[in-house]
C-alpha cells in the first residue's frame, strides 16, 4: 500500500531539511563565511551605488558617508572572511580524507532512506516528477546563460573585480567614474544571480538523483519478481 501524502516537490524538500546534518557539519565555519560573504557583497554594492549616484543631485555628504561605511563593511566582512576561511581549510586538512569518507557515508545513508520512502510511489509518478526535474533544470541552466553567459564559471573572480574598484577608491565617491561604478554593481549583480540561481540547480540535481534511483529501484523489483 502506498504512502497517503502526495507525491510533490514540496514534500520532498521538507524531508531533505528535516536531516540531520553531518556531527561536523553543525560546527563548521561554512554559515559563517556565507553571511561574511552577503555583508561583504552588501558593502560593495553600497559604495558603488554611491559612486554611481556622485552626477546626480543627492548631496556628496551623504553619498561619502554611505559609500565610507560602505568601504569599511566590506573591508571588516573581509578580513573576517579571510580568518575563517584560513581556519576552515587548516581545521580541515588534518583530517579531511576521513572526515569526508565519513560525511558521504552519512549523506548515502540518508539519501537511501529516502529512496525507499520514494519507492513506495507508483513508478509513473516517479516517471513524471523525474521528468520535470530534468525539464526544471534544462531551462534553469539556459536562464542562467542568458542572463549572466558564463559567469558562473569564473567563481568569486566577478566579487573581487567588484571589491578591487571598492578598495581603489578607498570608499571616496568622488574617486570612481560612474560608468566603472556601474561596471562593477553589474558584476556584482551577475554573480549573485548566478549564486541563486547555482544553488537552486543543486536542489533539482539532488530530486534527480533520488527519483532516478527510486525508479531504477522499483525496476529491479519488478524484474526480480518477474524471474
Amino acid at each position: 500500500m502506498g504512502p497517503i501524502v502526495p507525491l510533490t516537490f514540496k514534500a520532498l524538500e521538507e524531508r531533505l531539511r528535516a536531516l540531520p546534518e553531518f556531527p561536523a557539519d553543525t560546527a563548521s565555519p561554512s554559515r559563517l563565511v556565507r553571511g561574511a560573504a552577503i555583508v561583504m557583497a552588501l558593502g560593495i554594492a553600497l559604495t558603488l551605488v554611491a559612486s554611481f549616484l556622485s552626477f546626480t543631485n543627492v548631496p556628496p555628504q551623504l553619498l561619502k558617508k554611505a559609500a565610507t561605511a560602505g568601504f569599511w563593511v566590506a573591508l571588516i566582512a573581509l578580513g573576517i572572511l579571510m580568518i575563517i576561511s584560513i581556519y576552515g581549510i587548516v581545521s580541515d586538512l588534518r583530517r579531511w580524507t576521513v572526515d569526508q569518507a565519513m560525511r558521504t557515508d552519512h549523506q548515502l545513508e540518508q539519501f537511501m532512506q529516502e529512496v525507499s520512502w520514494l519507492k513506495k510511489y507508483p513508478a509513473a509518478t516517479l516517471q513524471i516528477m523525474l521528468d520535470h526535474a530534468r525539464y526544471s533544470h534544462t531551462r534553469r541552466a539556459g536562464r542562467i546563460a542568458l542572463l549572466a553567459g558564463s559567469i558562473d564559471k569564473l567563481g568569486l573572480l566577478p566579487v573581487a573585480a567588484s571589491l578591487f574598484l571598492v578598495l581603489r577608491a578607498g570608499g571616496n565617491p568622488l574617486a570612481m567614474s560612474p560608468l566603472t561604478a556601474i561596471v562593477g554593481i553589474f558584476l556584482l549583480f551577475f554573480w549573485m544571480i548566478c549564486w541563486v540561481a547555482t544553488s537552486a540547480r543543486g536542489k533539482l540535481q539532488t530530486y534527480e538523483y533520488l527519483l532516478d534511483m527510486a525508479l531504477k529501484g522499483k525496476e529491479k523489483g519488478a524484474a526480480a519478481a518477474d524471474a
